[in-house]
């Protein structure tokens, strides 16, 4: 019979191998590797991705999977090139992304898409609070 330490480390790396399947961690970690790339690219394609993930009924899971994404990057990144993790969300900040049916800012959960970083407190301390349950 497996210790609890051992099921907790299968779990976690159920959920990392997961989490690494997602469109949102691909484009983050394509970015991370590419040294000298622009963040400028990997925010369009988070933006992109946003608005299909809108059209999809999909937008909760999408801000969860982006921002664990960032934890789990961050956790394996350098503290020197940590930086440019947050340089990344700090120009996807910058971005509103209107709602196609109303043409107004799009905001989930009472947050504005992406400017007030939708899900992104609660799922930053719940997987940090849980000793990253995800990672």
């Amino acid at each position: 019979m497996s210790s609890d330490r051992e099921l907790k480390s299968k779990r976690r790396a159920a959920k990392l191998a997961t989490l690494e399947a997602k469109p949102e961690f691909q484009i983050l970690s394509n970015f991370m590797k590419q040294t000298d790339s622009s963040p400028a690219i990997a925010v369009q394609q988070i933006l992109e991705l946003t608005t299909l993930s809108y059209k999809l009924g999909a937008l909760g899971e999408h801000f969860y999977n982006t921002a664990c994404s960032i934890i789990a990057l961050g956790q394996r990144t350098a503290l020197e090139q940590q930086s440019e993790l947050v340089t990344l969300v700090s120009e996807l900040q910058e971005n509103t992304i209107l709602d196609p049916k109303t043409g107004k800012p799009l905001s989930h959960d009472n947050e504005l898409v992406w400017t007030e970083l939708p899900t992104f407190s609660w799922t930053f301390g719940d997987e940090l609070h849980d000793g990253c349950t995800l990672i």
